[in-house]
């Protein structure tokens, strides 16, 4: 493989920072690191429950200085990687979103969350069931929460009063069409927040903590409601039950979407580093004649 590569290849790119070995099999061509997030910052937060990779601060710097270019999905990482690891280019280059063409205010009462099962959704659903959902089903009983994706896996037989676990399933869009608010009660995490920016793509109204929006802080926060405490965050899912509130906050943040988060806005830096690197096909003619 690596002898078809280094006839072939005009430049490596490695899948987050623990895979920067691959940097070193092509080591004279330019090499990149798709970040995703800071493991050591999950490893902190989580207090050990994120399994996903134990890296710690010094291991991982260790790691993104191999490589000559490292693609950071929200600007607090892209500035930790510009100040620890200033060899490299550092390129913020968050998840582009297509957005729909209008709000979407869903049915009263109809609430989502969308996640895998890593730690950071486990433990914020049982922040949220525990602290925030008594309340909620308290002063507004029909309320009901849908909960799709894998972490669903997590809660085996355990589902509490008005929560419906969906799994994956084939159509995100339509059960996001009749959601009426989308929540992100984040604890902890590192990274862009994809749940966030997926559902003001989306047209939604949003409810979510301030982990949801690290990075983005200034993009965002206008144009979402954002609570850290357990009653702070039930007030403002239960302040939404009026349509025209949702309504006008999920315009807000589908119009947010389209200014910061289209392909253009967030591929931008990483074509220009691409085009940077291009080959120069007339200077060197094993690079023309490739098959």
């Amino acid at each position: 493989m690596i002898r078809h590569a280094r006839a072939r290849a005009d430049l490596v790119i490695a899948d987050y920072a623990f895979q920067a070995e691959a940097l070193d099999l092509l080591p004279d061509l330019p090499g990149a690191i798709v970040m995703h997030d800071l493991f050591h910052r999950r490893k902190i937060a989580s207090g050990g429950r994120d399994s996903v990779c134990h890296l710690d601060r010094d291991q991982e710097i260790a790691l993104l200085r191999r490589a000559d270019a490292v693609l950071a999905i929200q600007a607090d990482e892209a500035g930790f990687v510009s100040e620890h690891v200033p060899a490299a280019r550092s390129i913020l280059a968050p998840m582009a979103v297509r957005p729909v063409e209008a709000a979407q205010p869903g049915a009263t009462g109809r609430l989502l969350f969308v996640g895998s099962n890593t730690a950071p959704n486990v433990v914020c659903l049982e922040w949220f069931f525990e602290n925030v959902w008594p309340t909620v089903r308290s002063r507004s009983p029909e309320t009901t929460l849908d909960v799709v994706g894998s972490v669903a896996l997590a809660f085996p037989g355990r589902a509490p009063e008005g929560v419906r676990f969906h799994g994956i399933i084939d159509d995100l869009a339509s059960i996001y069409a009749a959601a009426a608010v989308v929540i992100s009660p984040l604890t902890f995490g590192s990274g862009l927040k994809i749940k966030l920016v997926e559902a003001m793509a989306q047209g939604k109204a949003v409810v979510a903590t301030s982990v949801t929006l690290q990075g983005v802080e200034h993009e965002c926060r206008p144009v979402i409601r954002v609570a850290d405490e357990a009653q702070a965050f039930a007030e403002a899912v239960l302040s939404l039950e009026d349509e025209q509130h949702r309504l006008a906050l999920g315009t807000a943040a589908l119009s947010a979407a389209r200014t910061h988060f289209s392909p253009q806005v967030c591929h931008a830096a990483f074509i220009a580093w691409l085009e940077d690197n291009r080959p120069d096909l007339d200077a060197d003619p094993k690079v023309r004649n490739r098959s």
